[in-house]
């Protein structure tokens, strides 16, 4: 996989949430959000315009900052449970749901946007379009070889690996060691349940019930090659953060924020 394709899958697992118009995690600083609050800005007013949040699902700054937007607006805030807004902020919307809005009602989701974020879903979605699109694999060479261990025929593909380099007598007289792959729980985010595996008891043990991924129907797993030739400063590793907003997808209307972040490791890296 190149630098470049290591970048790519950056962009597309860490613009989940600005895909969504949200906030969870903002590139924004606190002193930032303050700091642009439309408290001291006169109204701009749109009469009998009305919102909804649920503010449980959201951090109170970044609440703030959005319910000070809409204000600005002249938008009035209704309770959660309320039907006749005309604007909701939602962390998800089921896609049965989209069916329900009328004309005049928005929502900050995309019907099933969910596959641009959850590892699993992203995954199943490349392998099925390298499928309908043959002859196309230099589109999909950004993503590494990936399994998604919550389906039983991937899981033996991705065990059976190991199993053939254990029994590869040139490989085991050379001692070239078996590849190795990062696990990635669909449902975290942060680089929080990620490990490596590198041998068959290693992928065994992911069904243990000891195991943070038991059981792979409910935490939906998946298995990437681990990228050695990662982007690096001076030794160090690093990787880019680059926000963006979807704000269309017919037309197409993608938004890159100006701004990124530069994470770089705090121990220089040994391959």
């Amino acid at each position: 996989m190149t630098k470049i394709g290591t970048l790519l899958v950056s962009f597309v697992t860490l613009t989940t949430l600005i895909l969504q118009i949200q906030c969870h995690y903002s590139p924004l600083s606190e002193d930032f959000l303050r700091q642009h609050s439309t408290y001291s800005r006169t109204p701009n007013a749109s009469p009998n315009m009305t919102w909804i949040v649920n503010p449980a699902s959201w951090r109170p700054l970044h609440l703030e900052f959005v319910g000070n937007e809409f204000a600005y607006r002249g938008f009035t805030r209704l309770p959660p449970t309320a039907t006749n807004y005309n604007a909701s902020w939602l962390i998800f919307l089921p896609p049965a749901n989209f069916s329900t809005l009328v004309h005049n009602q928005r929502v900050n989701n995309f019907p099933e946007v969910r596959h641009m974020f959850r590892k699993d879903l992203l995954h199943n979605i490349i392998h099925e379009s390298r499928a309908v699109h043959p002859g196309n694999d230099h589109f999909f060479e950004f993503w590494p070889d990936t399994f998604d261990l919550s389906q039983p025929f991937q899981f033996n593909l991705f065990r059976q690996i190991y199993v053939s380099h254990a029994n590869n007598k040139t490989a085991q007289d050379l001692h070239i060691p078996a590849p190795i792959y990062i696990i990635k729980r669909s449902f975290m985010q942060r680089g929080e349940g990620v490990h490596l595996v590198a041998s068959v008891s290693d992928v065994d043990y992911l069904q243990n019930t000891s195991s943070s991924c038991f059981p792979l129907y409910k935490t939906r797993p998946i298995a990437q090659k681990y990228v050695a030739d990662v982007l690096t400063l001076a030794g160090y590793k690093v990787t880019l953060r680059i926000y963006a907003l979807l704000s269309s997808v017919d037309p197409m209307r993608l938004w890159v924020y100006p701004e990124g972040l530069v994470r770089i490791c705090s121990k220089k890296i040994h391959h």
